[in-house]
């Protein structure tokens, strides 16, 4: 085999190690806000998704665990996975250490077991997780996933319903509104009297 054969041979391997690396390593700290993959010649699915970010509870208290389950119609090959504020982008409450094919993926400003991805590229499907809340309230929380079916295809930030917590700007607001209503239902009924 002439030099120039060589070459070549060792720069296809290397490159189609690097994107298999890339690939099953999991969502890279960078994709922690956007929660988009970045994998180069791709972007997210606009058509229905096929898998589904769900809780079985409607509301939390500082420190309860909650199982969230990630499954789909279809297996995917990889997950972002985070808790969030609801409306925001605030990172909150950790998760516990995962099943097998998965690991943390650590986000700034939200502590090291924050986020979890996907650590190889076997098939997954009807995955569930455990989030511990964190100790204090945050308010109402949200799950957010994007599910990668493969490298090409996937979907950002699919969501599960919210859970209300107390504590938090969220809270804060529905008191506020309920204490509004009461005062005009009140101001309302004396005039009617």
């Amino acid at each position: 085999m002439n030099s120039y054969t060589w070459i070549l041979a060792v720069v296809f391997l290397g490159s189609a190690l690097v994107r298999v690396q890339g690939y099953g390593n999991g969502a890279p700290p960078s994709a922690c806000d956007s929660m988009v993959p970045g994998h180069q010649g791709s972007k997210p699915q606009t058509i229905a998704s096929p898998y589904t970010v769900s809780v079985q509870v409607s509301s939390y208290t500082p420190g309860q665990t909650v199982n969230v389950t990630v499954r789909g119609t279809e297996d995917f090959r990889g997950l972002l996975l985070q808790a969030r504020k609801a409306g925001t982008d605030e990172v909150v409450g950790t998760f516990q250490t995962p099943p097998s094919k998965f690991k943390f993926r650590p986000c700034p400003d939200g502590g090291a077991n924050n986020g979890i991805t996907h650590i190889d590229t076997s098939t997954k499907n009807n995955m569930t997780f455990m989030w511990t809340a964190p100790s204090t309230g945050v308010g109402n929380v949200q799950f957010y996933g994007t599910v990668l079916k493969e490298k090409p295809t996937y979907w950002v930030k699919l969501t599960s319903s919210v859970i209300s917590g107390e504590g938090g700007d969220s809270n804060g607001a529905s008191s506020l509104l309920v204490h509004i209503s009461s005062v005009i239902g009140t101001v309302l009924l004396a005039k009617i009297l």
